[in-house]
């Protein structure tokens, strides 16, 4: 996909803002050469960011790296998220299904105060499957030391608080299901 299977990828997915009458722009941008870099020298090899905003916001950000691809218009978020090796988000519910991989996923929310303010959350953003970074330097420094252990111990805590359904199966089972059905 886009020519990137050698690199580390990255999806950046900030959550829509506004409503879909008005998309307002994220007061905060990703800190893209700080992730790049921070990233690369975690992993050893060469990092790309996938930069994946709302379908339904027509803000167009300030990207000026080589190392970004915008796929706001790429058609499957499911496919991305597969794809990604690490998910940078803030409050998008795109955390819910990304933790089904247990891979790592960091919470970029500089604004948290502000947002928790003005829209809130449903639930608390501790109990996430995402560790959180409230400004550049804790983002750099997360992503230099995050741990898969540590995401997979986050989900498995998520999963437990709210409950999942998932058991890796469910194909299988909806297999044997249409086989019980059509006889």
């Amino acid at each position: 996909m886009f020519g990137i299977e050698e690199k580390q990828i990255i999806l950046y997915a900030p959550t829509f803002r506004g409503d879909f009458a008005q998309a307002q722009s994220i007061k905060v941008q990703l800190p893209f050469d700080t992730v790049v870099r921070a990233a690369e020298n975690r992993y050893g090899k060469p990092a790309v960011i996938l930069n994946r905003s709302h379908y339904a916001d027509f803000n167009k950000y300030d990207v000026v790296n080589s190392k970004v691809i915008d796929v706001t218009s790429y058609p499957d978020m499911q496919e991305l998220l597969a794809a990604a090796d690490l998910l940078i988000t803030d409050y998008s519910s795109s955390i819910w299904d990304y933790a089904l991989l247990a891979r790592p996923c960091i919470l970029y929310v500089p604004d948290l105060d502000e947002y928790i303010g003005e829209r809130g959350t449903y639930t608390s953003i501790e109990t996430w499957p995402g560790i959180i970074a409230e400004n550049e330097k804790e983002l750099e420094l997360k992503i230099g030391n995050i741990s898969d252990d540590e995401m997979k111990e986050k989900a498995a805590e998520h999963f437990a608080i709210f409950g999942t359904y998932e058991t890796g199966n469910a194909c299988r089972m909806l297999a044997q299901k249409i086989r019980e059905v059509t006889g």
